[in-house]
């Protein structure tokens, strides 16, 4: 795979989880910044406008990222739900032909 240029982190899989947003805010303390909880399995999801799901099919990808920058002035966080989903298509895209 091409070098992405991102920085070092730390990745959480989980066999199963309520939600991996609910599960970054409940342990935030214990995570680095630019941690990645990944699930197989993700049963009471919610998403944009609190919209809920529950979706049991492994072929899903459920994925949460906690960042804790330093210096919030200088970072990103307009709209970075959506910058992050254009980014991953991309890579899905260009990397793996998906």
């Amino acid at each position: 795979m091409a070098n992405l240029g991102i920085m070092k982190y730390e990745t959480i899989t989980l066999k199963e989880v309520d939600s991996t947003n609910s599960y970054a805010l409940k342990n935030i303390a214990s995570f680095d910044d630019c941690s990645v909880i990944y699930s197989l399995r993700q049963t009471n999801g919610r998403g944009r406008y609190n919209r809920h799901w529950v979706n049991d099919d492994t072929d899903n990808l459920y994925v949460s990222f906690v960042f804790k920058p330093k210096d919030v002035s200088s970072y990103p966080l307009a709209n970075l739900t959506q910058y992050l989903s254009v980014i991953v298509c991309r890579l899905l895209e260009n990397e793996f032909g998906i």
